[in-house]
Formats: C-alpha cells, sequence, structure tokens
C-alpha cells in the first residue's frame, strides 16, 4: 500500500512538503519511487529525501525516484519531496509509484501500487463520478489529453454532441456569477475510480478587458487565452432537446493540471462537466482507446 500526504489547499507559487509511505508487505522491506507532477516542479527536499533524486520526465519537467532501495522503519519506507505550486494556479496532481522489494534479485515478490494527490481545483469535483449525469450515445464524444514537449504544450480537448435534452435553466447563469463549472476526469485501476483531473470555471469572472462568460442564442460560452482558471481556455454550452445538447471544454499550458500518462482505464475512463446547480453532463470511454500511450490518450465514448 502507498499512502501519499501533504497539504491539498496552497498558494500559487508556494513550496511544500509531501510524505510518501510504503508499506511493508512481508519479506517485501525495502523500496523506491517514482513521482511526477501536472503543474508546478518538483526538488529534492524535506525530512526523508535520503535516497532520492531528480530526473527528467515527460515534457522535460523533473520527477523524483530512488538511488538505491531504502529500508524500511516501523513498517514503512519513508521518501519526501518538495512541490512547488505554479506561480498562476494553485493546483495540480501528484502521481506516485512505490515498490516494495525483498532484494533477493527477482522480481517475482516484488509489489507495486500508486498513489494519487490532487491539490486545489474545484469542490465540485467528487473523489467519484456522480451519477445520473446526462449522457450521449457511442462515438459521440471525444476526449484527448496531450503531453508536449514541455508544459505550455499540454492540451485538454472534451467534445460532447447529440447529448441528452438539457434546457437553459438546467445551465444555470454563469454570467452572472451565480452559476459555477468544473471539469472532472476519473480513471479507473483494477475497477476503483479515482479522480485524475480537477479543473475548476468560475462564474463571473474577467478574463482581461472582458467577461470570461458570454450568453449566446443557444446557451453560454467561456474563453480566456491564458488559462488561468485550472488551464481552461474555452467552453461552448448549448442547450437542446434530446440529442441537440452540445457541450465543448478545451484547456492548455502549465496551469492545465493533466493527469500522469498512459492511463490505466480499468476498464474505462469518465468524463463529467458538472456545474453548482446539481448538474451533470458525461462520457465513459471503455478499453482499449484508440491511443494511450505516455504523452497522449485519445478515445470516442462507448
Amino acid at each position: 500500500m502507498v499512502l501519499l500526504t501533504g497539504p491539498t489547499s496552497v498558494q500559487p507559487g508556494s513550496m511544500h512538503e509531501y510524505l510518501l509511505a510504503i508499506s511493508e508487505i512481508g519479506m517485501q522491506r525495502s523500496g523506491g519511487l517514482n513521482v511526477s507532477a501536472s503543474a508546478g516542479v518538483l526538488s529534492l527536499g524535506g525530512g526523508q529525501s535520503a535516497n532520492t533524486r531528480t530526473v527528467i520526465g515527460a515534457g522535460g519537467m523533473p520527477e523524483i525516484t530512488h538511488t538505491a532501495p531504502k529500508g524500511a522503519v516501523s513498517g514503512a519506507v519513508l521518501f519526501s519531496f518538495l512541490w512547488t505550486a505554479p506561480s498562476g494556479s494553485a493546483q495540480g496532481t501528484l502521481t506516485a509509484w512505490g515498490n516494495a522489494v525483498d532484494r533477493n534479485g527477482l522480481q517475482s515478490g516484488d509489489k507495486a501500487s500508486k498513489a494519487v494527490l490532487r491539490i486545489g481545483g474545484s469542490s465540485l469535483c467528487g473523489n467519484r463520478p456522480l451519477s445520473s449525469c446526462k449522457t450521449t450515445g457511442t462515438n459521440n464524444s471525444t476526449l484527448l489529453l496531450k503531453q508536449g514537449s514541455s508544459l505550455a504544450k499540454n492540451k485538454l480537448t472534451f467534445k460532447w454532441l447529440k447529448g441528452g435534452a438539457t434546457t437553459q435553466d438546467e445551465l444555470g447563469d454563469p454570467v452572472s456569477g451565480s452559476s459555477e463549472y468544473a471539469f472532472c476526469l476519473y480513471d479507473t485501476e483494477a475497477a476503483v475510480s479515482v479522480l485524475i483531473l480537477n479543473a475548476a470555471i468560475p462564474a463571473g469572472a474577467s478574463c482581461g478587458n472582458d467577461a470570461c462568460w458570454k450568453e449566446t442564442a443557444k446557451g453560454y460560452s467561456y474563453t480566456d487565452r491564458n488559462g488561468t482558471a485550472g488551464g481552461i481556455t474555452k467552453v461552448v454550452l448549448e442547450a437542446g432537446s434530446e440529442g441537440q445538447t452540445k457541450i465543448t471544454v478545451q484547456g492548455k499550458g502549465a496551469n492545465l493540471p493533466l493527469p500522469a500518462l498512459p492511463l490505466f482505464q480499468e476498464p474505462e475512463v469518465v468524463a463529467q462537466l458538472v456545474n453548482s446547480e446539481d448538474e451533470c453532463w458525461e462520457a465513459h470511454y471503455g478499453t482499449p482507446a484508440a491511443k494511450n500511450t505516455g504523452n497522449q490518450f485519445k478515445d470516442k465514448s462507448d
């Protein structure tokens, strides 16, 4: 078992210590780690930083790994590291792998597990997907997650077309500042859902000299070219009758808390757009994905 702990509410640009504990299992009394961050910067430090080092991971960003297996103390192997939040945001996702080994030169008895810690984001995203969301048909929704050569080139695209009937009232009123939104993404490992992306889309915000939200003929649109709020740059909401509702969510840049890839998808990935009016719109992406690699996830809905 792997447990990742540390502050989950921080200030933009601040640095904090996080602790990874790997439980001793039988003869597996030593352990190692690998930690990556969806945003912000990882660095060495903390009270349990012995046997750790930095390596360059996806997108050219530092990851934390071990220099040699570390022994257990009082039933657990402990590692620590530091994380600095992005300067323009206070959210991100830390993904930590921990392995427990018996150091006999064989892999057959060794164990590995993953822990995910989400920092910041919207309270609209629960630890598990909401139930009774509006859905769409097979192949009517697409999801793209892409890790670029740098954090500035990270990308998210979610399209939800020909969806369930949605009224203007169900969309709320994000223009006046009364209806907040959030994009929530869940992976599953061994059929257990885990929240891996939590991007808040605030109501009534200003983006430069203009309002982020605008009312349209069929609903609302949101535009923030800088992706200040959780990396989300564009949202289009179009109410309609059954089969006519359309939703688009796009995000990019260093403030986008993109999860580590590839995803587990055991057996699916679930994307949900939720609002503070207790409404949600979702799509399920079952295995196998059209593409699920170390730098890209791409799939169509079931």
